[in-house]
């Protein structure tokens, strides 16, 4: 991964994990399954091997996790209490936007591959939802409550 993408992933990374409970995980594989299912299962499973022990368990709940494969598929596999702010059908959007990516053909020498162009990419729409969706649930409107007038005496 060229140094300007990387740090540019890991700055995006850092703001999230600065303001929102939330984690984000990008992994970059040499092959994903071709099955959605089997991708899914991967996800998961590698999700609760990294973070399913109950030292852990915290940081399990509150991740997201994007794999990348330089084969041409992605996944994004959401935990739990992260589906409050993302759900499974947008996640699924967004790793079929980062296969879209994944298979435009080569760039030209000199420029950053596919692949980092598709986690850079990817991580910031990941981050940006995150961020606004769970601002929005921490701002709830304060009540309005009126002083109470005194009923009028019959």
């Amino acid at each position: 991964m060229h140094v300007i993408g990387a740090a540019q992933l890991n700055r995006n990374l850092t703001i999230l994990d600065r303001i929102t409970p939330f984690r984000v995980v990008v992994a970059v594989l040499p092959k994903l399954p071709a099955d959605e299912g089997a991708r899914r299962a991967f996800a998961r499973s590698l999700l609760r091997h990294w973070y399913g022990t109950p030292q852990m368990a915290r940081f399990y709940d509150m991740t997201t996790l994007l794999l990348l494969s330089s084969n041409g598929y992605a996944h994004v596999e959401v935990a739990p209490r992260s589906r409050q702010a993302m759900h499974d059908s947008l996640a699924r959007q967004f790793a079929q936007k980062a296969m879209a990516v994944l298979r435009q053909p080569p760039t030209p020498k000199g420029q950053a591959p596919r692949v980092e162009e598709c986690a850079v990419k990817l991580v910031f729409y990941v981050i940006f939802t995150l961020r606004s969706r769970s601002a929005v649930r921490r701002r709830r409107p304060a009540r309005f409550t009126a002083a109470r007038r005194p009923r009028p005496q019959p």
